[in-house]
This record gives structure tokens, C-alpha cells and sequence, in this order.
């Protein structure tokens, strides 16, 4: 299994077609048109479907990938299934192969060199290096803010996410991000886990949402959002958007990247920050962007140094 199309094909599609031959089940076709949208016999999909979606994740589990990332892949694939789509649905597994996900497991498996990355060269958005370099600025990014006494001061209720992509991003798994989260432990933030590729999924849609339209920007955090902090944003002189949630968006997979999509037409020059006000249920936000995670970070502890002093004495 050294080639990796046949590693893929061998040790991670089953795994895969067997969720979605499940989920498909569940959706009212038959085996028969299951079997023909995956290029399968229909005695196949009858064997997949005897098992339980839990043993196929627990498969997958063990090649490397978490239960948030299989998700977004068997999401893909369905969809891309159902519109018949077979271009996109290969897309989805080639890029699973490019992201580096898969690597510690295929080398391990077949003894390849670490240093190799045929994959990421062939399928990804970026070499290793240029990862391994990404992840290690996110580490600083990090570093800075768990020192900082007064960061915290800017969590929202559904913590921050600070997240960073490769030059050349395409999905969220060309982004870094923090597995649960940046949370506040004794009056100072924590990551719970290190960073790692594709660990966030809403801000880092954020992120390349504005990135489209500016390419300079290559880092995006979430914080709080109040009266205060516009103040302070303003006495910083940063340019922000400000969108609009509604009711129609709500029925958006996410309503706050189809505001953000909105905001951004006609916007001219890269935002320093992106802002909306609570709407049924979801928390008022900002969201901060720079060029570099580290210039992120910097940003936030000043933002958070002024709203500390500005409410201190306000109060």
C-alpha cells in the first residue's frame, strides 16, 4: 500500500463508503441506486450496511482522523452524490490525501520516510514545510495570549478560536486551529490542545470567506462583542464591517458567514474586524483579522488592554 491512491482505496474508502451507504439507506434509496452512486454491487452495500456507522468511525478514527473531520468529508461526499457529481465527489477524497492528515498513519503502516510528501504535493494546498512553519506561528500566537492577564477580559461565551491558513487554503483543513477551543483558567486563557489543521470549521469558513476578497489576510480570532468595545475599536482606528443577521439567514447551515458574505460586497481594503449583534439565540461577535497569527494576537491584547482600562474606569 505505499502508492497512496492504493492506501486510500484500501485502508480509508471502505470505511468511508460504509457511512455512506448507511446514511444513504436511512434516506429512503435503495441498494441498488446506492450501489450504482458508488460504483459498488448491491451484495456489497447489503454487507456495509450490517455494520454499525460506529465501527467504520472507530476505523477511521484510527488512520488519523478525528470524528468532526469525518463528518465533513461523508457531508461532501453525499452531497456531491446526490447531485451526481462525481468530479466532486473524487475532489473531496483527494484532498483528504493532500490535507496530511493521513501521512503519520501511511507511514507507519508502510514504513515511509517521514520526510515524505508526495500527497500534499500532489493534492494539497501546502508543502510540509510551509505547515510545520504555520503551526509553529499559531504556538507563538498562543503563547502571547496565555500571558496576557487581560485577554480574557475579551472570551465570549462560546470561547475563541484562533485560526490561521496556508497560503494557498481551499477548506478548513487547510486551516490551523485549536481543538476545544482557547477557554479561561484562573483569570488567564488556555488552549486545551495543541494547534492542529482542520480542528475548526466556523471561524476558519470566516477566515477564507474574507480572504476571497482579501488575499492579505491569513488570520482570524473571535472575541466578544459590546458598546464598549466598539468605543475601543473606534480610539483604535480600525477599520471594521459590521453585518446583519436575519431571519432568512437562520436557515443557513451558517447565518453568520451569510451575513459576513453580504458585508463584504463592496467593501474596499482588508478589514481590520468583523461584527454583529446577537440575534435569536446567537451571541454578538467580533471577529479579528491580520496578516499573521502572531500580528493577531498582538491585536487582541491590545484590544483587550484598552477595554480593560476603558471599563475599569467607566465603572
Amino acid at each position: 500500500m505505499k502508492l497512496p491512491l492504493v492506501y486510500l482505496s484500501k485502508a480509508v474508502l471502505p470505511s468511508f463508503n460504509g457511512i455512506v451507504a448507511i446514511r444513504m439507506k436511512k434516506e429512503g434509496l435503495s441498494e441498488g441506486r446506492i450501489a450504482s452512486l458508488l460504483g459498488l454491487t448491491q451484495p456489497a452495500v447489503n454487507l456495509y450496511s450490517k455494520k454499525g456507522e460506529e465501527e467504520y468511525i472507530r476505523r477511521l478514527k484510527e488512520v488519523g482522523l478525528s470524528r468532526d473531520q469525518i463528518e465533513d468529508v461523508v457531508e461532501k461526499v453525499i452531497d456531491a452524490l446526490r447531485a451526481e457529481e462525481l468530479e466532486d465527489a473524487t475532489k473531496v477524497y483527494l484532498e483528504l490525501l493532500g490535507s496530511g492528515l493521513l501521512c503519520q498513519h501511511h507511514r507507519a503502516l508502510v514504513g515511509l520516510p517521514e520526510s515524505c510528501e508526495v500527497c500534499m504535493k500532489l493534492f494539497g494546498s501546502g508543502r510540509r514545510e510551509e505547515r510545520e512553519e504555520l503551526v509553529l506561528k499559531v504556538k507563538e500566537a498562543l503563547r502571547l495570549l496565555e500571558k496576557s492577564r487581560r485577554f480574557a477580559s475579551l472570551l465570549p461565551e462560546v470561547r475563541s478560536n484562533l485560526v490561521a491558513r496556508l497560503d494557498k487554503a481551499v477548506t478548513e483543513d487547510d486551516v490551523v486551529g485549536i481543538p476545544g477551543r482557547l477557554t479561561e483558567v484562573k483569570g488567564k486563557v488556555r488552549a486545551l490542545h495543541p494547534p492542529e489543521f482542520g480542528a475548526s470549521r466556523h471561524v476558519a469558513r470566516i477566515l477564507l470567506e474574507v480572504s476571497k476578497r482579501f488575499p492579505k489576510i491569513k488570520a482570524a480570532l473571535n472575541l466578544k462583542y459590546n458598546e464598549e468595545i466598539e468605543r475601543c475599536i473606534r480610539k483604535l482606528g480600525w477599520k471594521r464591517i459590521k453585518g446583519r443577521i436575519s431571519e432568512k439567514d437562520l436557515k443557513e447551515e451558517d447565518p453568520v458567514l451569510a451575513s459576513l458574505t453580504r458585508a463584504l460586497k463592496g467593501v474596499e481594503g482588508p478589514p481590520d474586524a468583523f461584527c454583529h449583534d446577537a440575534f435569536y439565540g446567537l451571541e454578538a461577535s467580533l471577529y479579528l483579522f491580520a496578516e499573521d497569527p502572531i500580528e493577531l494576537a498582538e491585536k487582541a491584547i491590545a484590544l483587550a488592554n484598552l477595554y480593560v482600562k476603558t471599563s475599569s474606569s467607566s465603572s
